[in-house]
């Protein structure tokens, strides 16, 4: 009995392979749109062997089986089989030799470098085409921006070959338990990298999700499309957020910048249409062929080799990654569809055959991420956009020249990010001398500040590019609620170009007339969030506190002789003063020890403010000083051939302050405030 089987890769053979599958005669499997569409997406990827599979058991169809086919009359069985596509040629003599004598370990690094994925194939003769996954064309190339398409690792085993293959898994509509918006959300499903692959659930069962919602429903499977209520519960009920996103009024440029965002990152689309035939004859017109969804997975800009913008679908009616192009009337933008084409066997492409109108657009993320991109994307197009208008309209009028060829301009992409992918970019990026050496603005503290602080896990982030640079990064709380705040923080990046936009807005914040007329014309976005953000913050006690005696310091840890029985040694000595005291200085330091390092008197600026003062009591320091609390700028005063001096020698609170020399002068100051005398600590010993 046929258990596997090797043959060459060409249509023929991939039909009969198909027939083999369960020995029966499939009608018109030459001719499906399907297998046309697989055989020249395999013969691109550089196919030269099908390997047959004839017994194996697939979860997803399993679970239809047992929903459906296992109560129907005929006997479809509970197993597929599955097709694998290899660009490495072997024949059955050769591999049967290796099953019984045992495979080299070089053979199988071949035969993983040259795997192109797998189909399944189920028992059902008209719908058979079941989970499968291919290797994208070798054209994509996800490190550039020009193409782009999500992919995940999945996991073969072969024969006990363990093979792997990037992609995202599609599968044929299965009329009787599914419909194309099933097949849909199953392969949008898929893109999603965080749901393990064992967890997506079956088309069936999304089916029933969708249909089934009031209580002792017996209507199991659709008979007709979805709806798109019925879609989104069906998002709703695998745990998942949805955004359904207008595009009635859209340009092709918009709805493609949409796809850019969701694909960046990572995150695939729900594209409903209304499907049209082409007709070549305009008298007859266009054939209405019913509503149809798609999942986006990817997209290509235009650049200057021909290749027109278009984006990529897994369609169940052909296959993974079918190219979908623009069709423009050039007249108005807005009037735009998809038009789809097909290759024939010689691999060149086929007059367009199908027209498709998008009506519905839906994102798909996780649930706590309740903002979709769209008020992030129309806050950064108006703030980009009076940018632009103004900084052009200057040019203009202080220059004499009047051919303008190319104006700096503000841009913008956007991306959801997690906040850890944040913080590890931010942490690992590098910034430019002239960044570094600005005196404005320290962009190692403020990338320390934003590293140290606490945000919501997932952000829109809009990354501002300035006369082609990329100069900063503006957070959006993607966990928000559209009446919030909205701006979760700026990261500067290039500051010579980002104190350029951000000063421009200060500037129009100072002009009431401009900036309340501009209020009123983005009133639905963040622009007055950012407003907000940017304007210069009030200063408190403790933002004034960091800025004299540096921030708060732990203790690190403690000595042996600084607690006992799992107490803290209280230093007796400690006196807190916060402000003048007709205390003398004098009196602290009349008993130390010249030229003695053992003989101190330890002092630290507290979290309020207030300077303490204690004696040195054995071998315990600064900590039994504080109560083990946190502290500031810390040291000591010793005795020095007969003159008195203070350094910032702790251990456990000053030696990692960046500007701790600055912050003892402060110290300094402050003990003159507090005493009459205190000027006996000086001159400055470190």
């Amino acid at each position: 009995m046929l258990k596997y089987l090797l043959s060459d890769s060409t249509k023929q053979t991939l039909s009969n392979m198909i027939k083999l599958c369960f020995d029966a005669n499939y009608p018109y499997i030459y001719n499906k749109s399907q297998v046309n569409y697989i055989f020249n997406y395999i013969k691109d990827l550089g196919a030269e062997l099908i390997f047959l599979e004839k017994d194996y058991i697939d979860r997803d169809y399993l679970e239809d089986y047992s929903r459906y086919y296992v109560k129907s009359a005929g006997d479809y069985g509970n197993k597929t089989s599955r097709l694998h596509f290899f660009s490495k040629k072997i024949d059955h003599k050769k591999f049967d030799k290796y099953l019984h004598d045992g495979i080299s370990d070089e053979f199988i690094e071949e035969w993983k470098k040259s795997y192109l994925g797998f189909i399944v194939i189920k028992p059902l003769q008209k719908t058979f085409i079941g989970r499968s996954c291919l290797k994208p064309y070798n054209s994509f190339d996800n490190k550039n921006k020009i193409k782009k398409c999500l992919v995940r690792m999945y996991s073969v085993n072969l024969l006990g070959v363990k093979l792997s293959i990037e992609g995202v898994a599609f599968q044929e509509q299965d009329t009787i338990v599914s419909a194309c918006a099933t097949t849909s959300i199953w392969s949008a499903l898929h893109a999603l990298k965080w749901l393990k692959i064992e967890d997506i659930s079956s088309c069936s069962e999304i089916t029933c999700n969708a249909i089934n919602h009031i209580p002792n429903s017996k209507n199991l499977f659709p008979k007709n499309q979805l709806t798109n209520k019925q879609i989104l519960r069906a998002i709703d009920i695998e745990g998942l957020k949805h955004h359904d996103i207008k595009i009635d009024e859209m340009d092709y440029n918009s709805f493609h910048e949409v796809v850019k965002i969701y694909i960046d990152s990572g995150l695939p689309l729900l594209l409903g249409l209304k499907v049209y035939q082409c007709e070549n004859d305009s008298e007859k017109g266009e054939l209405y062929l019913g509503d149809h969804a798609v999942t986006v997975l990817g997209y290509r800009d235009s650049v200057d080799d021909g290749n027109k913008q278009c984006i990529y679908i897994h369609d169940n009616r052909l296959g993974p990654y079918v190219r979908a192009t623009y069709k423009v009337d050039n007249s108005d933008p807005k009037n735009w569809s998809l038009i789809i084409q097909k290759k024939s066997d010689s691999g060149s492409w086929l007059p367009p055959h199908e027209r498709m109108l998008p009506d519905i657009l839906i994102g798909i993320t996780k649930q706590k991420v309740r903002l979709s991109h769209e008020m992030a994307f129309d806050t950064m197009n108006v703030l980009c956009s009076q940018f632009n208008k103004i900084l052009h309209q200057e040019i203009r009028e202080r220059s004499t020249n009047t051919s303008f060829s190319s104006l700096p301009k503000a841009s913008f992409s956007l991306k959801l990010k997690d906040i850890s992918e944040i913080k590890s970019e931010l942490i690992d990026f590098r910034f430019s001398d002239a960044s570094y050496q600005n005196e404005d603005l320290d962009l190692k503290t403020l990338r320390r500040d934003f590293l140290i602080k606490s945000y919501s896990k997932h952000h829109w982030v809009a990354s501002l590019n300035y006369d082609n640079v990329n100069c900063l990064d503006i957070l959006f709380d993607a966990t928000d609620i559209p009446q919030g705040n909205g701006i979760a923080g700026i990261i500067y990046k290039d500051i010579i170009n980002a104190n350029i936009f951000i000063s421009f807005f200060e500037s129009m914040g100072e002009n009431k007339e401009l900036y309340y007329s501009f209020l009123e014309n983005s009133r639905y976005t963040f622009a007055g969030s950012f407003f907000s953000y940017i304007r210069p913050k009030p200063d408190n006690l403790y933002s004034y506190l960091d800025e004299k005696y540096g921030e708060l310091r732990a203790p690190g840890y403690l000595k042996n002789d600084e607690f006992h029985g799992g107490e803290i040694y209280d230093n007796k000595t400690a006196k807190k003063y916060y402000g003048r005291t007709t205390v003398k200085l004098k009196s602290w330091i009349k008993t130390l020890i010249d030229n003695d390092d053992k003989s101190t008197v330890l002092w630290a600026i507290c979290e309020d403010g207030a300077l303490l003062l204690g004696k040195e009591i054995g071998n315990n320091g600064h900590p039994t000083l504080t109560g083990f609390k946190s502290a500031r700028i810390a040291g000591e005063i010793l005795k020095i051939n007969g003159k008195y001096y203070i350094n910032s020698k702790s251990g456990r609170y000053s030696t990692d302050y960046r500007l701790k020399d600055s912050y003892l002068k402060n110290a300094i100051d402050k003990f003159n405030e507090v005493f009459s005398d205190g000027r006996l600590v000086s001159p400055l010993y470190q």
